[in-house]
């Protein structure tokens, strides 16, 4: 199983828009750095979609297919891309945790789900049906999270 991200743009009111996803090589240190800086909206698509085409067969585009995943949002994703048009900065999440900027995280700046001051960003549903499924499987891990740290 591969290391997948799916893409986003966020509006300044917060919405995002899904672009597409990747079922492979989704990992900050494996996307070509033109997306991690990308600085404006179109220059972003543009970068993505043709990224995401050169997937080949783990490539999704929105239009030319529907959300990849049985989740019902970028939540349970490896990673997420969102490139914030008012900052024309892209960030990148971990299973859903805070955004980070994948430039830092690089060059070793940074830490993924360190808290930076920013909240958590809410993903649009993308599957209904899948939401159920998801919020269990997010509490089994919390469950198993904190009986891990327990017992250490």
């Amino acid at each position: 199983m591969g290391t997948r991200a799916d893409f986003y743009v966020m509006d300044h009111d917060g919405s995002m828009e899904w672009i597409g996803s990747v079922s492979q090589d989704g990992g900050y240190l494996s996307i070509p750095t033109d997306i991690l800086i990308s600085g404006n909206q179109i220059m972003f698509e543009e970068i993505v979609t043709d990224f995401i085409k050169s997937r080949g067969k783990s490539g999704i585009l929105k239009g030319e297919e529907g959300w990849p995943w049985p989740w019902a949002d970028s939540r349970m994703t490896d990673y997420a891309y969102i490139m914030h048009i008012c900052t024309g900065k892209v960030m990148v999440c971990r299973y859903g945790s805070r955004p980070m900027d994948p430039i830092k995280l690089i060059q070793g700046m940074d830490e993924i789900g360190a808290d930076n001051g920013m909240g958590l960003l809410k993903f649009p549903i993308m599957r209904p049906d899948g939401l159920a499924l998801q919020e269990e499987t997010m509490k089994l891990m919390e469950d198993y999270g904190s009986k891990s740290t327990e017992t250490v």
